[in-house]
């Protein structure tokens, strides 16, 4: 039996689960704060931080959707807010979205997928640390109310000094070969003399794998920032990722999410093989500084071919189209959560072109193929969705394949 959203309509209802998009100018006279030690802003006011120039804002929250107290949710979804950040006297600042999943105390869960509760400006760091009041059934909060709890950080970091790659071949020259496993932690430089080569592995720019000590709805990915170097050519910087298992081997990518898990560059190719460590809980952060990558690099001489396009899978084969047969209603229950959250306005339901009935041979192959058409979040529907979470939603046709989760056969609908 696949996740239920029987009671996202009932925290609709009650709780309102949506904060409209409205822009509050900050006027409260900005308060002082300092780098490395957390301040708490309420809505529309800033915070000056004199010694190093800086002022930021919380302009306002563009929307909550954490499930609120007092209820159970199928699903929940961030809460995101809109900070400005400018040099002290700059005039116009610089707009910065951050986004995250909280405990009922409103703290932040720092690994949690999907989010992004920091971000860079030159060469400082903003998090978020803390969203407050947490919804509540009874309540809903008013713009006015909330308060968010951010930390700044920065100043040049010292990195691990560059280093001469050693594949894992045992027979591997000192100065590194072609073909073998490249293990390098965050600052290190592998260098290939014969090839007048170098690549360091510059940081981890993204990590919503889903720690091991929870379930997610998705896995999440992990994109790591890199950079070649040839001698007598530019240096490239680029971002390669994907989806790992929870041994931190890279399974694939996922379009419009991640990273590519491979590189061409100047006549060589780089394949991610593993992102060390796996998150292991939800509320221990992985330190920057304690990341490794896994790659291989071979000589090419063209770019190779583009990656999948399905969510870390091959490209799927044809769609078994059969107009004898009947359409699958498919649907997605994080769809239907952000479309309720006011996140997006896509529906989450669908039917996919005809099929026959016997293309099901089970209730895999449907979900395959729902995936396969709409995304890795869509599955075919069962006997037991059609009710009154999903009514509004059914495409008005005369007739759908479906699955019956009694018999474990497709059954017609409606």
């Amino acid at each position: 039996m696949k996740r239920r959203a029987c009671l996202l309509l009932f925290c609709l209802l009650l709780a309102g689960c949506q904060i409209p998009i409205t822009l509050i100018t900050p006027s409260a006279p900005p308060r002082v704060a300092e780098r490395d030690q957390p301040f708490t802003l309420q809505t529309g006011q800033s915070a000056r931080l004199p010694a190093i120039d800086l002022e930021v804002a919380f302009v306002t929250v563009l929307v909550d959707g954490r499930c609120p107290t007092g209820i159970q949710c199928a699903a929940t979804l961030p809460v995101e807010i809109e900070l400005t950040i400018v040099r002290t006297g700059a005039g116009v600042g610089t707009p910065l979205r951050l986004s995250a999943h909280t405990d009922n105390t409103g703290a932040v869960i720092p690994t949690a997928p999907g989010v992004v509760t920091s971000a860079a400006y030159d060469d400082n760091t903003i998090s978020l640390l803390a969203v407050t009041p947490y919804p509540d059934v009874q309540r809903k909060p008013a713009l006015a109310d909330y308060r968010v709890t951010l930390l700044v950080t920065g100043g040049e970091t010292q990195q691990p000094p560059a280093v001469t790659a050693t594949p894992d071949s045992s027979d591997a020259s000192a100065n590194g070969a072609l073909g073998g496993a490249i293990t390098l932690a965050v600052g290190e430089t592998a260098r290939f003399a014969q090839e007048q080569l170098q690549l360091t592995f510059d940081k981890v720019n993204e990590d919503s794998r889903c720690p091991a000590d929870i379930n997610c709805f998705w896995s999440g990915i992990v994109d790591a920032q890199m950079t070649f170097a040839r001698q007598g050519r530019p240096a490239q910087t680029f971002v390669v990722g994907g989806v790992t298992d929870r041994q931190g081997l890279v399974t694939g990518p996922v379009v419009g999410a991640s990273g590519p898990t491979g590189w061409w560059y100047e006549g060589y190719t780089l394949e991610l093989k593993q992102v060390l460590p796996y998150p292991a809980r939800h509320d221990q952060p992985i330190a920057p500084a304690d990341y490794r990558a896994v790659v291989v690099i071979a000589a090419a001489e063209k770019p190779p071919p583009p990656e999948p396009t399905a969510d870390a899978s091959p490209t799927p084969p044809p769609f078994p189209a059969d107009n004898n047969g009947l359409p699958l209603l498919c649907i997605s229950e994080i769809a239907l959560t952000r479309l309720a959250a006011g996140a997006s306005t896509d529906q989450p339901a669908a039917l996919t072109p005809p099929v026959s009935q016997p293309t099901l041979v089970d209730e895999a192959t449907g979900d395959r193929l729902c995936a396969g058409q709409f995304g890795a979040d869509w599955h075919l529907a069962e006997t037991s969705d059609l009710g009154a979470v999903w009514d509004d939603f059914l495409p008005d046709a005369a007739g759908y394949w479906v699955w019956d989760d009694q018999t474990e056969q497709p059954v017609q609908a409606p």
